[in-house]
């Protein structure tokens, strides 16, 4: 279980976009926190059409911001700390293989995405 937030964490190694097939997240700092983008960028027509139909024609998600747990792993903004014992482990967000100061990797919800 999480209990506490570590204070003064860098943010600056996990600024950038990452990228999973259509899937693509913007990090950025807003206000000392990390805030993301999430956009679904279609391949084709054809692909745009059939998640326009199934999702009500959304392309891209509000922005949410996360708070820093400790280096590298990262919170929903507003959530209490108890939230994150059990299942909604998946609500975090965690970065990866950082390599002259930038994370090459996000993992958010079990999906992994790759710095571009």
């Amino acid at each position: 279980m999480i209990t506490e937030l570590e204070q003064d964490v860098d943010l600056t190694p996990y600024v950038g976009t990452y990228r999973s097939d259509q899937l693509r997240i913007d990090v950025g700092i807003v206000d000392g926190v990390l805030e993301e983008r999430t956009t679904y960028e279609p391949a084709d027509e054809s692909q745009d059409r059939i998640f326009t139909e199934f999702a009500g024609g959304t392309t891209a998600a509000p922005p949410q911001r996360y708070v820093p747990i400790r280096p590298g792993l990262f919170a929903p903004a507003g959530y209490p700390l108890e939230t994150f014992d059990g299942y909604l482990r998946l609500l975090l967000v965690s970065y990866h293989d950082i390599r002259d100061g930038k994370a090459r990797f996000r993992n958010g919800g079990g999906r992994l995405t790759r710095r571009i």
